[in-house]
């Protein structure tokens, strides 16, 4: 068995280095890190075919830039967020056919961190907010 160490490499006298990492990181949980949609209505849009779209969990650095790209002008936040969820453009988010922006949003919201949820419930981006009676 694989003795496990926790370490920081680059640490030397209390500074970390500012080297990049060689490769990226082996995520340790049990949790899948993707899922692939096949679409019901593939397309082709730029000269790209589209059959399926895969949703991903987030690095830090892709939430960071989804943050600042929802702060573009004219941005729309569900076709922004779930185009950097699947890595694809918010135009293919756009030109799905409804049943399957039906399919992907729902299932891409399981990679979806929770405080990207709650924002977009409380702004309305998911839709309406209708109170329930």
């Amino acid at each position: 068995m694989d003795k496990v160490v926790k370490a920081t490499p680059g640490l030397e006298a209390g500074v970390a280095s500012a080297a990049p990492v060689a490769s990226g990181p082996n995520y340790l949980s049990d949790r899948p890190r993707s899922r692939t949609f096949t679409l019901d209505e593939p397309f082709e849009l730029g000269g790209v075919t589209y059959t399926e779209i895969t949703a991903r969990r987030l690095s830090g650095a892709a939430l960071l830039s989804l943050q600042k790209q929802l702060q573009l002008p004219g941005a729309d936040p569900s076709a922004v967020m779930f185009g950097a969820l699947c890595g694809v453009p918010p135009a293919v988010i756009l030109a799905l056919d409804a049943v399957d922006f039906a399919k992907v949003s729902v299932g891409a919201k399981d990679f979806m961190p929770q405080s990207v949820l709650a924002a977009s419930a409380s702004t309305g981006d998911d839709g309406p907010n209708t109170p329930q009676t």
